[in-house]
């Protein structure tokens, strides 16, 4: 899903998990957040970026991010994040 979908409200009220990609082309990273968390509060938000000092991920989780998931993506990694998140 694009980041201009986001803004939509066409959108399947059923979302269970976001992975955003920090630094998308279109919208803001954190406009496309404060969209999601305004219109789904309690679906879990996992960033996914290249940005993983420890000033980073604090920051990400200061925004309100579930987690953060470091690229290049490791299968472990995800599944693992998401396990933590979603069950």
């Amino acid at each position: 899903m694009s980041e201009r979908e986001l803004t939509k409200d066409k959108m399947n009220s059923e979302v269970r998990l976001v992975l955003m990609d920090i630094q998308t082309p279109v919208m803001g990273d954190i406009e496309a957040f404060q969209v999601i968390r305004n219109q789904w509060p309690s679906v879990p938000v996992i960033a996914v970026t290249a940005n993983v000092f420890d000033s980073d991920i604090s920051h990400y989780a200061d925004l309100g991010f579930d987690a953060v998931v470091a690229k290049p993506i490791s299968k472990l990694e995800l599944t693992d994040t998401i396990l933590t998140n979603c069950v």
